[in-house]
């Protein structure tokens, strides 16, 4: 795959998995929030566009912090240009942070909520 092909096949995947980690993160989210914090505080339930809401400006305040790594970013462009293991590295890691590990915090938060 030459560097054009995998500059657009960055864009298109990082676009897909933003959008499904928009909102894997707000049913998430939902799920949690709604399972623990009316219980402790009293608070009411919220509803899933909230939640996105909510995830949304957590992760810009948590991003905030991100971006200000230089180096960061001169890496995923050096493992786009380069290709190879670098490359799918950092799109397997692109996928697990953003579909695998909500799912997986959404099990362990399912399992505390029914069994403790």
């Amino acid at each position: 795959m030459d560097a054009f092909k995998r500059s657009i096949f960055c864009i298109i995947f990082g676009f897909g998995v933003g959008v499904a980690g928009f909102f894997i993160n707000g049913f998430v989210f939902t799920k949690m929030y709604n399972w623990f914090i009316p219980d402790i505080t009293g608070l009411n339930d919220i509803t899933f566009w909230y939640s996105c809401g909510l995830c949304t400006i957590i992760n810009y305040l948590v991003g905030m912090k991100k971006e200000a790594d230089d180096n960061a970013v001169k890496k995923y462009v050096k493992a786009i240009q380069d290709g190879g293991k670098e490359f799918k590295g950092q799109v397997i890691k692109s996928f697990t942070k953003a579909v695998v590990a909500p799912f997986i915090a959404l099990f362990f938060s399912w399992w505390i909520h029914c069994y403790c």
